[in-house]
């Protein structure tokens, strides 16, 4: 097969969408050829089988510019299947007027749009990591794991050794993540117990206003030996954050599976989240790690409880959550699981 993956930024340095150039080369190495159809394109390693077409400014001449590219590669004969990456409105151009290949979209998120519902009723299969994650009912769905890459995502190297117990959030830094509700948590936490010794790196691209109001509640509280807002990393340096924490933190409402928290497992971090959706991924560990009553009093009692297990414990049930990805979420079962998908559709099976 041969086909095209639309897609917003192709860039490994980016600190939200650098994972797109590891599904891009996962892929490639599953078709015969690839054309990713981008709105930006960065620092890429691509597979010599990969091309890259950048869709010029404004709307309307994006979407021009998609259906330009499906009829070339059409023409070429290289077009079996369209596969649209978090871009519903793509995902429509690419079927509009006409479908030119049996067509994909991927989507993980609660936002439901017009432009969802119209990519839901014209593709011919929509994947997401979970069933939670997509917030349609749609028979087209298949649940295909979010694609964490697990040879990049790995514990961290040597001994387990006794240290400042330390807690990450990385993602986009807004109101929606609700790191207020963590920074008033760890204040519980130092109330309760001032002597424990612990730390909290908040790291990703901030809504300025919101990042502001945080250090100001950081400094208001006391908090700033002990809480840090740091600027993003790149994909290939956030690992490093994760090997360094003992626990991830998510703060969000019942929502989608966030991906960072699943990286964050696949280098053995332990979960604070008040996610509930995290509940049947975590299966028995759920009860330790999902507190869905989101009030500092009950995260700060979580924390403790997460913080006496010893470095060694806290280390054997970081590989268990690891296996859970491996076995859940990897990239290549993940890509498995679409190119098996997208081949049925271009062999006409379905």
């Amino acid at each position: 097969m041969r086909g095209a993956i639309i897609t917003q930024i192709l860039d490994e340095a980016d600190p939200v969408l650098g994972f797109v150039v590891g599904w891009v080369n996962t892929l490639a190495a599953r078709v015969e050829g690839v054309e990713v159809i981008c709105l930006r394109q960065g620092e890429a390693a691509l597979a010599p089988n990969v091309r890259v077409t950048v869709l010029p400014r404004g709307r309307f001449a994006r979407y021009r510019r998609v259906r330009s590219a499906l009829r070339r590669l059409k023409h070429e004969g290289a077009l079996d299947f369209v596969f649209a990456h978090m871009c519903p409105s793509y995902a429509v151009a690419a079927t509009f007027p006409a479908k030119r290949a049996p067509t994909f979209l991927w989507y993980a998120h609660s936002s439901v749009t017009r432009m969802l519902r119209a990519a839901d009723r014209r593709c011919d299969g929509v994947f997401s990591c979970s069933e939670a994650s997509y917030p349609l009912t749609s028979r087209r769905l298949s649940v295909v794991g979010h694609g964490i890459d697990t040879k990049r995502f790995i514990p961290p190297p040597g001994p387990t050794r006794e240290k400042i117990f330390t807690i990450c959030s990385v993602g986009r830094i807004t109101k929606s993540k609700r790191l207020d509700l963590l920074v008033h948590t760890l204040a519980r936490c130092r109330e309760r117990r001032p002597e424990a010794r612990l730390a909290c790196r908040i790291v990703g691209p901030a809504d300025e206003p919101y990042r502001e109001e945080l250090a100001s509640l950081i400094k208001q509280l006391g908090l700033d030996n002990r809480i840090q807002i740091d600027p993003p990393r790149t994909h290939e340096e956030v690992g490093g954050v994760y090997q360094a924490a003992d626990v991830i933190a998510n703060m969000t409402r019942h929502h989608s599976l966030d991906k960072a928290t699943l990286e964050a497992m696949a280098c053995g971090c332990l979960v604070l989240t008040t996610n509930d959706a995290f509940s049947p991924v975590l299966g028995e560990h759920a009860a330790l790690m999902v507190q869905p009553e989101a009030s500092p009093e009950a995260l700060a009692g979580a924390i403790e409880r997460l913080a006496a297990l010893s470095a060694e414990q806290r280390r054997t049930l970081g590989l268990k959550l690891r296996e859970i990805v491996v076995g859940a979420h990897s990239l290549s079962r993940m890509m498995d699981g679409i190119v098996a998908e997208m081949s049925a559709h271009v062999r006409g099976q379905k």
